[in-house]
């Protein structure tokens, strides 16, 4: 059961929907029940005495417990406190429900591994397990009021691997909008959000049906350079491990492999292999 308000600057009336009826009052509140699916639209026309109509379509509900419903048409999902996940229109196949909440620094003893980096603010995102979203949402903080104008803005998924180990995955950067209040997530050329979210791990808990994510906003400053990013993303294939020449010295690539790799060897062969 969700409740319906809107604005009606007429008369009480009644809407019909199917064989269901609303009563609707001068205060614009809505008493009734419509049985419809998440993925139903609701649609509303208002007519005057002198024939003006107005409409109004949605398919974003809010449910009592301050979860949110959003359907193919897109929507905002927000926190008390300022917290935004914005989700574009036909980013959703079917309707999914979502509940956004602020956490702080303290919730958890791991913080992600970012030189002189400071915590701007922590995310909760409670969504429909398997949830596969077409096009990027966005994440939107609060600036944080310790944040130097200047700053530069990290965004980091926290997940926890089948064996228990904490890892933050780089989900993107951010920037501070045109009225200064707000840091919005603004990939490419990180990831984002996007694709399958609400997978149940190690991190994740099952609260009411939704799958806890924990994004975290982190800001640094150096004020002796332009804001860039110093923390990234490299993807790709390994193809071969050159041993380093005299005077050079042997990195230690991730997963523990030792060697570099030449360029021009790594897109000679990316070339054959990555369709």
């Amino acid at each position: 059961m969700y409740e319906f308000r809107f604005c009606n600057k007429y008369r009480a009336a009644f809407i019909c929907c199917g064989n269901d009826f609303l009563v609707v009052g001068n205060d614009g509140s809505v008493q009734g029940e419509v049985f419809a699916s998440l993925d139903d639209a609701l649609i509303i026309t208002v007519t005057n005495p002198d024939g003006e109509q107005r409409g109004w379509r949605t398919n974003r509900y809010i449910g009592r417990d301050g979860s949110v419903s959003i359907g193919v048409d897109g929507g905002v999902v927000a926190s008390p406190d300022g917290m935004e996940l914005i989700i574009s229109e036909n980013a959703l196949d079917h309707a999914a429900v979502f509940k956004v909440t602020s956490f702080d620094e303290d919730l958890f003893p791991e913080f992600p591994q970012v030189p002189d980096g400071h915590f701007g603010g922590g995310m909760e995102i409670g969504v429909t397990p398997e949830t596969i979203l077409n096009i990027e949402a966005k994440l939107v903080f609060p600036k944080p009021a310790d944040a130097p104008d200047g700053s530069f803005y990290y965004v980091y998924r926290r997940t926890v691997n089948s064996d228990g180990r904490v890892w933050f995955e780089t989900i993107d950067h951010a920037f501070v909008n045109d009225e200064g209040d707000k840091v919005v997530t603004a990939s490419p050329p990180f990831p984002g959000v996007i694709g399958t979210i609400g997978v149940i791990d190690g991190t994740s808990g099952v609260i009411s049906g939704l799958v806890s994510q924990y994004y975290y906003l982190v800001w640094v400053y150096n004020q002796l350079i332009e804001p860039y990013a110093t923390q990234g993303v490299i993807a790709g294939y390994v193809y071969r491990l050159v041993p380093p020449g005299p005077g050079e010295i042997d990195p230690i690539l991730p997963m523990g492999i030792k060697g570099r790799l030449t360029c021009e060897d790594f897109w000679r062969k990316a070339r054959k292999q990555v369709p």
